[in-house]
């Protein structure tokens, strides 16, 4: 979170400076002019989609640590709720074995 928020303090840095030296160095009439402030304004952009797919990035790692950590939870739960019925199962089955022996 972090570097998107440097990432983005950055970019706003481009478009100043890009506007400081257009007009420090150019005339507000002239193609040079223009051409500076389209190309901070490109970088910016560039700039703010690199911070976009990065956080992005950043939120889907997260998440599938997330469901990875829920999904290992499910299972162990799992787990363990069948080895109980195994167990209930099997106690049920020496119960009727030493039942059959008494009686019969």
């Amino acid at each position: 979170m972090r570097t998107a928020q440097i990432v983005k303090l950055f970019t706003h840095s481009v478009i100043a400076l890009g506007v400081f030296f257009a007009l420090k160095f150019f005339s507000p009439v002239s193609i040079e002019f223009w051409a500076v402030i389209l190309l901070s304004f490109l970088l910016w952009l560039t700039f703010r989609l690199f911070a976009i797919v990065g956080q992005l990035v950043f939120e889907i790692r997260n998440d599938s640590a997330r469901m990875l950590t829920n999904i290992e939870r499910a299972l162990y739960y799992s787990n363990s709720l069948t080895k109980e019925i195994r167990d209930l199962v099997e106690l049920e089955k020496v119960e009727k074995k030493a039942h059959e022996n008494t009686s019969g």
